[in-house]
């Protein structure tokens, strides 16, 4: 299997499959980007679409539905655990005042809200008060980090030629510059950092057999 890996600098699982669908011009069975199909489907020709609907592969998500593209964690990059992402080598206090005011921002209304509820007798809301205030503590002195799902992965079971990477890695800089996502209202400023192919093997081992039927 054929895995083109494209790296960007911003969290990939707000786009990723509108890129995939504007790249190659094919949607997963969800249906998300339906638009930048038709978009990409217009614009390249039948040489390219015959190709990529013929090597793209359909892998199944957790809910056993086909897609072309999954999310994946990027290399020189970590999550703080409040959404925020950063560069490796960050500095860990404008990490933590971040992640502070993040927690914050996200919370307070939350808190409002229980404490509203509380006032007027519904004391079942105590826990829910108590687990909001532990969140924002958490993020005054809990540090870890987790990893960062910036790059966008398309799988193929043929190697791509050289003018279809060529295609892939122009029609994926135009989709950044031009965002054109189904997402409405939304303007992503999304920067490809690297893009990769990859060929990736399963390799299987005879752990355990059983009795063999004698001959």
């Amino acid at each position: 299997m054929y895995l083109i890996v494209i790296d960007t600098d911003k969290y990939a699982g707000n786009f990723e499959r509108e890129m995939c669908a504007y790249v190659i011009g094919i949607v997963g069975e969800c249906g998300v980007g339906a638009k930048n199909k038709i978009i990409a489907i217009k614009e390249l020709g039948s040489e390219s679409i015959y190709w990529f609907v013929h090597n793209v592969i359909q892998m199944p998500d957790e809910h056993n539905v086909g897609r072309p593209c999954v999310i994946r964690a990027t290399p020189g990059w970590f999550n703080d655990g409040a959404g925020n992402h950063w560069r490796a080598g960050a500095d860990l206090k404008e990490v933590r005042k971040k992640k502070v005011e993040t927690q914050v921002k996200y919370y307070t209304p939350l808190i409002e809200r229980a404490e509203k509820n509380i006032a007027s007798g519904k004391i079942e809301w105590k826990r829910d008060l108590q687990g909001y205030e532990e969140r924002i503590k958490e993020a005054e002195t809990n540090m870890v980090n987790f990893e960062a799902y910036q790059s966008v992965v398309i799988f193929f079971n043929t190697q791509p030629p050289d003018h279809i990477m060529e295609i892939i890695v122009d029609r994926a800089k135009k989709f950044c510059e031009s965002n054109p996502t189904d997402i409405p209202g939304e303007a992503l400023d999304i920067t490809i950092e690297n893009i990769q192919l990859i060929h990736t093997k399963t390799v299987e081992t005879v752990l355990w057999e059983g009795l063999k039927r004698e001959a």
